[in-house]
């Protein structure tokens, strides 16, 4: 919702002081708003029954049953991930931050990452049933892959962002549009050999897009301005929802 890959907090021993304070507290109910739904709402059912329970028993049950003999490099992929999030002296200041150069460049860095990298393969040679494969990949899948592309995103935004800042500061660029013999309100019929072309190799936000560059083309003949872009995507992926707002459009202002 932020527009970026957040580092994941995984809560599992915070959780456990939580529901110690509210047996304390006698609390009666809470709505759970957000968590990684494997441990930590496994976690919820433990704990409300009995929240006096040892947490680092209740995750070595958990990581035991749900991935079998994948279950201890799954465990201290957990287990350093969230002492990361939690830990303070990861963030500038000791204040905890959302932000996405804390989450890229304090929390998940390269040299953890790695290391993470390691446990994951890890578990996936260890994992022996079908049932321990296929938990193993939900993770790897899910909340891996969502880790490390957010990490690569930030690197290659990092790595452009003096460019980037340099053309949002910069006059937005102009084109002399050309002219061509009439075409009678016929785009099909304008000699666009002719035309004036601008390059667009930039997303929207102003960092270069990856393997696309769409050709936009400019023409009048004194009667109409003709306009053309060349997008050369793969159109099976588009998507059309019948729709001027929804899926892959060109829109022009």
């Amino acid at each position: 919702s932020q527009g970026f890959n957040c580092f994941p907090c995984f809560e599992g021993h915070a959780l456990a002081k939580d529901f110690k304070r509210f047996a304390a507290d006698r609390v009666k109910g809470f709505m759970p708003c957000g968590a990684y739904e494997l441990v930590e709402y496994w976690l919820y059912g433990k704990l409300t029954d009995d929240a006096g329970q040892d947490v680092d028993a209740l995750l070595n049950e958990f990581f035991t049953r749900f991935y079998g003999a994948a279950a201890e490099p799954m465990k201290q992929l957990y287990l350093a991930i969230e002492a990361t999030y939690w830990n303070p002296t990861n963030y500038p200041n000791g204040q905890q931050n959302s932000a996405e150069a804390i989450a890229w460049d304090n929390l998940g860095t390269a040299e953890r990452m790695t290391a993470w990298q390691a446990l994951v393969d890890a578990a996936g040679a260890a994992a022996a049933t079908d049932a321990d494969k296929a938990r193993v990949a939900l993770f790897r899948d899910g909340v891996w892959k969502y880790m490390t592309d957010g990490r690569e995103k930030w690197t290659f935004r990092k790595a452009h962002q003096a460019a980037v800042d340099q053309a949002r500061a910069a006059l937005p660029p102009s084109f002399a549009v050309t002219r061509v013999p009439p075409a009678g309100n016929d785009p099909t019929a304008v000699d666009w050999s002719q035309a004036a072309t601008a390059r667009i190799d930039r997303s929207v936000s102003g960092y270069p897009a990856k393997g696309r560059t769409v050709a936009l083309q400019f023409a009048h003949d004194g009667q109409s301005l003709y306009l053309r872009l060349d997008d050369p995507c793969d159109t099976a992926t588009l998507n059309d929802y019948d729709c001027d707002w929804w899926g892959d459009h060109w829109e022009l202002f």
